[in-house]
């Protein structure tokens, strides 16, 4: 599992929190790309994270909370840690 791992979820957790969402279910899927140099190269996979969020009552909202929350994690943990995480956002 990637260093920052459960430290991006436990982040993005807070920061919703916070600002009084509720996180019902978080899912997490590893992804490779298609250009696999080393089989355990660093450079060469992801991390997709979707969190599901109570009471967001439309997809324009939703997206402006997606990208706050993007900018947040990429002021906490950088661009480098962030670069193997894909977080999204999903309104239930």
């Amino acid at each position: 599992m990637c260093e920052h791992f459960v430290d991006v979820i436990s982040e993005t957790i807070t920061y919703l929190s916070e600002r009084g969402y509720e996180v019902v279910r978080v899912n997490a899927c590893r992804e490779v790309s298609d250009v696999l140099v080393h089989r355990d190269d660093n450079l060469h996979y992801w991390w997709d994270i979707t969190v599901h969020i109570w009471d967001v009552e439309n997809i324009d909202d939703l997206l402006r909370l997606q990208d706050s929350l993007r900018e947040h994690l990429r002021g906490v943990f950088g661009d480098d840690v962030m670069a193997k995480y894909r977080v999204y956002l999903w309104g239930v």
